[in-house]
């Protein structure tokens, strides 16, 4: 079992006092409503705001980026990027889903596309994308992630991974931070699976929920997108999204946002 590291605690921490900051500040003026999704938000750290929509956008590949051997990201045109979070934020209306749900505006601050393959069992063990289970706690808990499926993705095909709220907690409380595996006395949590059709859709909360990449088996793997949200003052898209595809995730997103340039949503 993996402890925490010093750099993860300090983060962790600092983060722990920015949060109300940031609810104070992208809260103004908002009017939380008691939706389904913010009782899940509230209870769960996740939750579904619909399922199984018809995807209207072809995100066909620029080009590819190979990271290592089981993981790459598919490059998409700033155009397609920019249509497509229109199509799901407003046509979708997941902006007002998601303010009514939260009672905060937010900024999508990354999108990527990415594919996951089969690895070999010598190597399972080794964190190659995100395959074992952690939290992200370089963010505050405020901050969303949204994962879409834009295909068909099975069981077989290594599905994202995740604990809700209360079972997150009992994990921590038993000294666990990040493994491949939970702890043989939380084996029999129930572990929730993004499965279904293209246009499937779930919304989690990184910081809270315990999640990870799941291992397809072998001649299969997985696409999925994941667009990072964070609390504004408005609603907005950054400018460098397509740039951002050649990069890694960014973190501590409060202090490395400050220059970026930015769209209205």
């Amino acid at each position: 079992m993996n402890k925490i590291n010093k750099k993860e605690l300090f983060g962790d921490l600092l983060f722990n006092w920015i949060d109300p900051i940031e609810q104070a500040y992208c809260s103004r003026g908002i009017n939380k409503t008691e939706s389904p999704l913010a009782i899940d938000l509230a209870t769960k750290g996740w939750g579904f705001p619909f399922l199984n929509f018809t995807p209207k956008i072809d995100l066909k590949a620029e080009n590819f980026l190979k990271i290592h051997t089981y993981y790459t990201v598919k490059i998409i045109e700033a155009k397609i990027i920019s249509e497509f979070l229109k199509f799901i934020f407003i046509e979708l209306k997941l902006k007002e889903i998601i303010q009514n749900a939260t009672g905060m505006r937010y900024s999508v601050d990354f999108f990527t596309d990415y594919i996951t393959e089969h690895v070999p069992h010598d190597l399972q063990n080794t964190a190659l994308y995100a395959n074992q289970w952690h939290r992200d706690l370089a963010f505050t808990k405020n901050t969303l992630k949204i994962f879409i499926l834009p295909k068909l993705v099975t069981k077989k095909d290594g599905p994202l991974n995740w604990l809700d709220r209360r079972d997150t907690n009992q994990v921590l409380e038993s000294g666990f931070d990040r493994d491949i595996a939970l702890p043989t006395s939380c084996q029999k949590l129930n572990v929730n699976q993004l499965t279904g059709n293209a246009g499937s859709l779930c919304l989690i909360q990184p910081k809270i929920c315990l999640h990870k990449a799941g291992i397809p088996e072998f001649g299969n793997s997985r696409e999925q997108i994941m667009i990072q949200l964070n609390p504004s003052r408005h609603w907005k898209i950054r400018s460098d999204l397509y740039e951002k595809q050649f990069t890694q995730e960014p973190n501590m997103p409060f202090f490395k946002n400050i220059f970026r340039h930015s769209v209205n949503l």
